[in-house]
Protein backbone atom coordinates (compact mmCIF):
# COMPACT_ATOMS: atom_id res chain seq x y z
CA UNK A 1 0.00 0.00 0.00
CA UNK A 2 2.91 2.34 0.74
CA UNK A 3 4.18 2.34 -2.83
CA UNK A 4 0.67 3.17 -4.09
CA UNK A 5 0.39 6.13 -1.69
CA UNK A 6 3.83 7.30 -2.76
CA UNK A 7 3.01 7.16 -6.47
CA UNK A 8 -0.46 8.71 -6.12
CA UNK A 9 0.43 11.41 -3.57
CA UNK A 10 4.15 12.16 -3.32
CA UNK A 11 5.06 11.86 -7.01
CA UNK A 12 2.34 14.29 -8.22
CA UNK A 13 3.40 16.65 -5.40
CA UNK A 14 7.01 16.67 -6.66
CA UNK A 15 5.77 17.34 -10.20
CA UNK A 16 3.48 20.13 -8.94
CA UNK A 17 6.32 21.76 -6.97
CA UNK A 18 8.58 21.58 -10.03
CA UNK A 19 5.96 23.23 -12.27
CA UNK A 20 5.29 25.85 -9.59
CA UNK A 21 8.97 26.78 -9.25
CA UNK A 22 9.36 26.91 -13.03
CA UNK A 23 6.55 29.46 -13.24
CA UNK A 24 7.23 31.27 -9.96
CA UNK A 25 8.52 34.40 -11.68
CA UNK A 26 5.30 34.63 -13.72
CA UNK A 27 3.39 34.71 -10.43
CA UNK A 28 5.60 37.41 -8.93
CA UNK A 29 5.26 41.18 -9.17
CA UNK A 30 6.30 42.71 -12.49
CA UNK A 31 8.99 44.83 -10.89
CA UNK A 32 10.49 41.90 -8.98
CA UNK A 33 12.92 39.54 -10.70
CA UNK A 34 13.63 36.36 -8.71
CA UNK A 35 13.29 38.17 -5.39
CA UNK A 36 15.17 41.32 -6.42
CA UNK A 37 13.50 44.71 -7.02
CA UNK A 38 15.00 45.67 -10.35
CA UNK A 39 13.80 47.93 -13.21
CA UNK A 40 12.02 46.14 -16.03
CA UNK A 41 14.43 47.69 -18.57
CA UNK A 42 17.23 45.44 -17.32
CA UNK A 43 15.35 42.14 -17.77
CA UNK A 44 16.67 41.65 -21.32
CA UNK A 45 20.36 41.89 -20.45
CA UNK A 46 22.36 38.77 -21.35
CA UNK A 47 23.44 38.20 -17.75
CA UNK A 48 19.89 38.11 -16.38
CA UNK A 49 18.64 36.00 -19.29
CA UNK A 50 21.39 33.46 -18.55
CA UNK A 51 20.47 33.52 -14.85
CA UNK A 52 16.87 32.64 -15.69
CA UNK A 53 17.88 29.88 -18.12
CA UNK A 54 20.23 28.36 -15.56
CA UNK A 55 17.50 28.51 -12.91
CA UNK A 56 14.91 26.77 -15.08
CA UNK A 57 17.38 24.13 -16.26
CA UNK A 58 18.32 23.29 -12.64
CA UNK A 59 14.65 23.09 -11.56
CA UNK A 60 13.79 20.72 -14.44
CA UNK A 61 16.78 18.46 -13.66
CA UNK A 62 15.80 18.47 -9.97
CA UNK A 63 12.19 17.56 -10.80
CA UNK A 64 13.20 14.66 -13.07
CA UNK A 65 15.83 13.36 -10.64
CA UNK A 66 13.58 13.31 -7.57
CA UNK A 67 10.59 11.96 -9.53
CA UNK A 68 12.71 8.99 -10.63
CA UNK A 69 13.97 8.57 -7.04
CA UNK A 70 10.38 8.59 -5.78
CA UNK A 71 9.38 5.80 -8.17
CA UNK A 72 12.47 3.71 -7.36
CA UNK A 73 12.06 4.06 -3.59
CA UNK A 74 8.34 3.24 -3.90
CA UNK A 75 9.14 -0.01 -5.71
CA UNK A 76 11.96 -0.97 -3.32
CA UNK A 77 9.90 -0.29 -0.18
CA UNK A 78 6.92 -2.22 -1.50
CA UNK A 79 4.05 -2.42 0.98
CA UNK A 80 6.27 -1.93 4.01
CA UNK A 81 5.27 0.84 6.41
CA UNK A 82 8.04 0.72 9.02
CA UNK A 83 10.03 3.78 10.06
CA UNK A 84 12.87 3.24 7.58
CA UNK A 85 10.47 2.78 4.66
CA UNK A 86 8.55 5.94 5.56
CA UNK A 87 11.85 7.83 5.65
CA UNK A 88 12.86 6.70 2.15
CA UNK A 89 9.36 7.26 0.77
CA UNK A 90 9.26 10.88 1.97
CA UNK A 91 12.95 11.65 1.29
CA UNK A 92 12.62 12.56 -2.44
CA UNK A 93 9.79 15.02 -1.74
CA UNK A 94 11.63 16.74 1.12
CA UNK A 95 14.87 16.82 -0.86
CA UNK A 96 13.04 18.28 -3.87
CA UNK A 97 11.70 21.19 -1.79
CA UNK A 98 15.15 21.86 -0.30
CA UNK A 99 17.04 21.69 -3.60
CA UNK A 100 14.52 23.90 -5.41
CA UNK A 101 14.89 26.55 -2.72
CA UNK A 102 18.68 26.34 -2.96
CA UNK A 103 18.43 26.85 -6.74
CA UNK A 104 16.24 29.91 -6.15
CA UNK A 105 18.64 31.31 -3.54
CA UNK A 106 21.64 30.94 -5.86
CA UNK A 107 19.72 32.74 -8.61
CA UNK A 108 18.66 35.47 -6.19
CA UNK A 109 22.28 36.03 -5.14
CA UNK A 110 23.47 36.27 -8.77
CA UNK A 111 20.78 38.83 -9.64
CA UNK A 112 21.44 40.82 -6.46
CA UNK A 113 25.16 40.93 -7.38
CA UNK A 114 24.18 42.15 -10.87
CA UNK A 115 22.04 44.90 -9.33
CA UNK A 116 24.84 46.02 -7.01
CA UNK A 117 27.34 46.10 -9.88
CA UNK A 118 24.99 48.31 -11.93
CA UNK A 119 23.63 50.32 -9.02
CA UNK A 120 24.51 53.69 -10.57
CA UNK A 121 22.28 53.18 -13.62
CA UNK A 122 19.63 51.26 -11.70
CA UNK A 123 19.31 53.74 -8.81
CA UNK A 124 18.18 56.60 -11.05
CA UNK A 125 15.41 54.45 -12.54
CA UNK A 126 14.36 53.19 -9.11
CA UNK A 127 14.19 56.73 -7.72
CA UNK A 128 11.92 57.76 -10.60
CA UNK A 129 9.58 54.84 -9.87
CA UNK A 130 9.12 55.79 -6.20
CA UNK A 131 5.66 57.24 -6.69
CA UNK A 132 3.29 56.59 -3.81
CA UNK A 133 -0.41 56.35 -4.65
CA UNK A 134 -2.99 56.34 -1.88
CA UNK A 135 -6.68 56.63 -2.64
CA UNK A 136 -8.99 57.21 0.35
CA UNK A 137 -12.03 55.89 -1.53
CA UNK A 138 -10.15 52.71 -2.44
CA UNK A 139 -8.99 52.15 1.17
CA UNK A 140 -12.52 52.78 2.42
CA UNK A 141 -14.01 50.25 -0.01
CA UNK A 142 -11.29 47.72 0.79
CA UNK A 143 -11.94 48.08 4.53
CA UNK A 144 -15.69 47.66 3.88
CA UNK A 145 -15.03 44.34 2.12
CA UNK A 146 -12.72 43.21 4.94
CA UNK A 147 -15.34 44.13 7.55
CA UNK A 148 -18.05 42.25 5.65
CA UNK A 149 -15.98 39.09 5.35
CA UNK A 150 -14.84 39.35 8.97
CA UNK A 151 -18.46 38.81 10.02
CA UNK A 152 -18.94 36.04 7.44
CA UNK A 153 -15.72 34.25 8.50
CA UNK A 154 -16.96 34.25 12.09
CA UNK A 155 -19.97 32.08 11.18
CA UNK A 156 -18.08 28.81 10.45
CA UNK A 157 -15.65 29.61 13.29
CA UNK A 158 -18.47 30.02 15.84
CA UNK A 159 -20.20 26.86 14.61
CA UNK A 160 -16.98 24.85 14.89
CA UNK A 161 -16.40 26.19 18.44
CA UNK A 162 -19.95 25.23 19.45
CA UNK A 163 -19.35 21.74 18.06
CA UNK A 164 -16.07 21.51 19.99
CA UNK A 165 -17.87 22.54 23.22
CA UNK A 166 -20.61 19.96 22.53
CA UNK A 167 -17.96 17.26 22.02
CA UNK A 168 -16.13 18.31 25.20
CA UNK A 169 -19.30 17.84 27.28
CA UNK A 170 -20.09 14.43 25.75
CA UNK A 171 -16.96 12.42 26.42
CA UNK A 172 -19.19 9.81 28.08
CA UNK A 173 -20.58 8.94 24.64
CA UNK A 174 -17.18 7.85 23.34
CA UNK A 175 -16.97 4.09 23.09
CA UNK A 176 -13.68 2.42 22.24
CA UNK A 177 -10.30 3.86 21.17
CA UNK A 178 -10.04 7.44 19.91
CA UNK A 179 -9.26 7.89 16.18
CA UNK A 180 -6.44 10.37 15.46
CA UNK A 181 -5.83 9.84 11.75
CA UNK A 182 -8.13 9.33 8.78
CA UNK A 183 -7.77 8.17 5.21
CA UNK A 184 -9.04 10.06 2.17
CA UNK A 185 -12.45 8.36 2.44
CA UNK A 186 -12.83 9.35 6.09
CA UNK A 187 -12.12 5.90 7.51
CA UNK A 188 -10.01 6.03 10.68
CA UNK A 189 -6.68 4.20 10.27
CA UNK A 190 -4.91 5.13 13.51
CA UNK A 191 -6.20 5.04 17.08
CA UNK A 192 -5.02 5.88 20.58
CA UNK A 193 -6.16 4.79 24.00
CA UNK A 194 -9.47 6.21 25.21
CA UNK A 195 -8.36 8.56 28.00
CA UNK A 196 -9.59 12.05 28.97
CA UNK A 197 -6.14 13.52 28.14
CA UNK A 198 -6.12 12.07 24.62
CA UNK A 199 -9.69 13.15 23.99
CA UNK A 200 -9.54 16.72 25.29
CA UNK A 201 -6.04 17.37 23.91
CA UNK A 202 -7.30 16.44 20.45
CA UNK A 203 -10.26 18.84 20.77
CA UNK A 204 -8.04 21.67 22.05
CA UNK A 205 -5.52 21.24 19.23
CA UNK A 206 -8.23 21.22 16.53
CA UNK A 207 -9.94 24.26 18.09
CA UNK A 208 -6.62 26.14 18.03
CA UNK A 209 -6.21 25.41 14.32
CA UNK A 210 -9.82 26.53 13.72
CA UNK A 211 -9.03 29.89 15.32
CA UNK A 212 -5.63 30.47 13.67
CA UNK A 213 -6.90 29.93 10.10
CA UNK A 214 -9.53 32.74 9.93
CA UNK A 215 -7.25 35.03 11.97
CA UNK A 216 -4.34 34.59 9.53
CA UNK A 217 -6.75 34.97 6.60
CA UNK A 218 -7.98 38.34 7.85
CA UNK A 219 -4.41 39.52 8.48
CA UNK A 220 -3.42 38.56 4.93
CA UNK A 221 -6.41 40.45 3.48
CA UNK A 222 -5.09 43.57 5.17
CA UNK A 223 -1.85 43.36 3.18
CA UNK A 224 -1.11 46.33 0.92
CA UNK A 225 -2.36 46.36 -2.67
CA UNK A 226 -0.38 48.26 -5.29
CA UNK A 227 -2.27 50.66 -7.56
CA UNK A 228 -1.17 51.70 -11.03
CA UNK A 229 -0.40 55.41 -10.64
CA UNK A 230 -0.77 55.96 -14.42
CA UNK A 231 -4.38 54.72 -14.48
CA UNK A 232 -5.71 55.03 -10.95
CA UNK A 233 -9.45 54.72 -11.64
CA UNK A 234 -9.25 51.56 -13.77
CA UNK A 235 -6.60 50.05 -11.49
CA UNK A 236 -8.78 50.56 -8.39
CA UNK A 237 -11.78 49.01 -10.14
CA UNK A 238 -9.81 45.89 -11.07
CA UNK A 239 -8.11 45.62 -7.68
CA UNK A 240 -11.43 45.71 -5.80
CA UNK A 241 -12.87 43.03 -8.09
CA UNK A 242 -9.85 40.76 -7.58
CA UNK A 243 -9.79 41.51 -3.86
CA UNK A 244 -13.42 40.49 -3.31
CA UNK A 245 -12.86 37.37 -5.40
CA UNK A 246 -9.88 36.49 -3.21
CA UNK A 247 -11.89 37.01 -0.01
CA UNK A 248 -14.71 34.80 -1.35
CA UNK A 249 -12.37 31.96 -2.39
CA UNK A 250 -10.71 32.14 1.05
CA UNK A 251 -14.18 31.71 2.58
CA UNK A 252 -14.63 28.43 0.67
CA UNK A 253 -11.26 27.29 1.99
CA UNK A 254 -12.15 28.21 5.56
CA UNK A 255 -15.55 26.48 5.43
CA UNK A 256 -13.98 23.31 4.02
CA UNK A 257 -11.38 23.19 6.79
CA UNK A 258 -13.93 24.05 9.50
CA UNK A 259 -16.30 21.27 8.37
CA UNK A 260 -13.44 18.75 8.11
CA UNK A 261 -12.06 19.57 11.57
CA UNK A 262 -15.55 19.60 13.13
CA UNK A 263 -16.20 16.14 11.68
CA UNK A 264 -12.91 14.94 13.17
CA UNK A 265 -13.93 16.35 16.58
CA UNK A 266 -17.27 14.48 16.41
CA UNK A 267 -15.80 11.26 15.00
CA UNK A 268 -15.07 9.67 18.44
CA UNK A 269 -18.74 10.21 19.38
CA UNK A 270 -20.13 9.11 16.01
CA UNK A 271 -17.75 6.16 15.78
CA UNK A 272 -16.54 7.30 12.35
CA UNK A 273 -16.83 10.18 9.87
CA UNK A 274 -19.88 9.74 7.59
CA UNK A 275 -18.85 8.68 4.06
CA UNK A 276 -18.38 11.55 1.65
CA UNK A 277 -17.70 14.33 4.17
CA UNK A 278 -13.92 14.00 4.07
CA UNK A 279 -13.84 13.61 0.29
CA UNK A 280 -16.16 16.62 -0.22
CA UNK A 281 -14.06 18.79 2.11
CA UNK A 282 -10.80 17.84 0.39
CA UNK A 283 -12.32 18.46 -3.05
CA UNK A 284 -13.67 21.90 -2.07
CA UNK A 285 -10.38 22.71 -0.36
CA UNK A 286 -8.39 22.05 -3.53
CA UNK A 287 -11.00 23.69 -5.76
CA UNK A 288 -10.75 26.91 -3.72
CA UNK A 289 -6.99 26.99 -4.38
CA UNK A 290 -7.46 27.79 -8.08
CA UNK A 291 -9.46 31.03 -7.67
CA UNK A 292 -7.20 31.99 -4.74
CA UNK A 293 -4.17 31.52 -6.99
CA UNK A 294 -5.78 33.49 -9.80
CA UNK A 295 -7.00 36.46 -7.73
CA UNK A 296 -3.86 36.73 -5.56
CA UNK A 297 -1.65 36.62 -8.68
CA UNK A 298 -3.71 39.34 -10.36
CA UNK A 299 -3.48 41.53 -7.27
CA UNK A 300 0.22 40.94 -6.89
CA UNK A 301 1.53 41.35 -10.41
CA UNK A 302 0.06 44.81 -10.93
CA UNK A 303 1.98 46.72 -13.58
CA UNK A 304 5.36 48.29 -14.16
CA UNK A 305 3.77 51.57 -13.03
CA UNK A 306 2.52 50.18 -9.70
CA UNK A 307 2.79 52.53 -6.73
CA UNK A 308 5.84 52.44 -4.48
CA UNK A 309 5.48 50.93 -0.99
CA UNK A 310 7.97 50.32 1.87
CA UNK A 311 8.32 46.61 1.03
CA UNK A 312 9.94 47.61 -2.29
CA UNK A 313 13.12 48.49 -0.41
CA UNK A 314 15.82 45.82 -0.76
CA UNK A 315 17.26 46.41 2.72
CA UNK A 316 14.15 45.05 4.43
CA UNK A 317 14.33 41.65 2.74
CA UNK A 318 16.40 38.68 3.89
CA UNK A 319 17.32 36.30 1.02
CA UNK A 320 14.48 37.89 -0.92
CA UNK A 321 11.90 35.93 1.07
CA UNK A 322 11.78 37.16 4.68
CA UNK A 323 10.45 40.67 5.35
CA UNK A 324 11.81 42.55 8.36
CA UNK A 325 10.69 46.19 8.67
CA UNK A 326 9.97 47.46 12.22
CA UNK A 327 8.64 50.76 10.80
CA UNK A 328 6.01 49.08 8.61
CA UNK A 329 2.65 48.55 10.44
CA UNK A 330 1.65 45.79 7.99
CA UNK A 331 1.62 42.33 9.57
CA UNK A 332 1.52 40.53 6.22
CA UNK A 333 2.97 41.67 2.89
CA UNK A 334 2.86 40.01 -0.50
CA UNK A 335 5.76 37.69 -1.20
CA UNK A 336 8.44 38.96 -3.52
CA UNK A 337 8.93 35.63 -5.23
CA UNK A 338 5.94 33.41 -5.91
CA UNK A 339 2.40 33.47 -4.58
CA UNK A 340 0.85 34.28 -1.23
CA UNK A 341 1.98 36.42 1.66
CA UNK A 342 4.81 36.51 4.16
CA UNK A 343 4.93 37.81 7.73
CA UNK A 344 6.65 41.05 8.65
CA UNK A 345 8.90 39.71 11.42
CA UNK A 346 9.85 43.28 12.35
CA UNK A 347 6.26 43.95 13.47
CA UNK A 348 5.18 42.87 16.98
CA UNK A 349 2.03 41.22 15.60
CA UNK A 350 4.15 39.52 12.96
CA UNK A 351 6.35 38.09 15.71
CA UNK A 352 3.24 36.87 17.54
CA UNK A 353 1.96 35.24 14.33
CA UNK A 354 5.22 33.35 13.88
CA UNK A 355 5.22 32.39 17.58
CA UNK A 356 1.64 31.06 17.27
CA UNK A 357 2.61 28.82 14.34
CA UNK A 358 5.71 27.54 16.19
CA UNK A 359 3.66 26.84 19.31
CA UNK A 360 1.08 24.96 17.22
CA UNK A 361 3.79 22.81 15.63
CA UNK A 362 5.46 22.10 19.00
CA UNK A 363 2.12 21.25 20.64
CA UNK A 364 1.25 18.95 17.72
CA UNK A 365 4.57 17.11 18.06
CA UNK A 366 4.18 16.78 21.83
CA UNK A 367 0.62 15.54 21.39
CA UNK A 368 1.71 12.97 18.79
CA UNK A 369 4.46 11.70 21.09
CA UNK A 370 2.16 11.64 24.12
CA UNK A 371 -0.58 9.62 22.44
CA UNK A 372 1.72 7.21 20.57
Amino acid sequence: MTNLISVLVYLPTIIFITILYLNMQRLSGKRIFYGVYIPFEFRKTDELINCERSYKKSIIISGILFSVMQIIFSILCGNSYDGLSVFFITLPLLASVLVDFIVYYRTYKRILEFKNSHITEIKSLLDKSKIQTQDIEFLSEKNRIIKKYTYIYMIPLCISIIIAIYAAFNYRLVDGPIPVHYGFSGEADRFVENTPFNYYSNIALISLVNIIIPASTLFSLRARIKINHNDTVESIKKCLFYFEGLAASMLILEISIAVMLSAIVLAPIWGSIPPGIMIACVVFLFVSMFPMLYFSTKLKRGSISSSYTPDDEEKYWIIGSIYNNPDDPSVFVQKRFGIGWTVNIGNIYGKLSVAAVIILIVVSIIFSIAVS
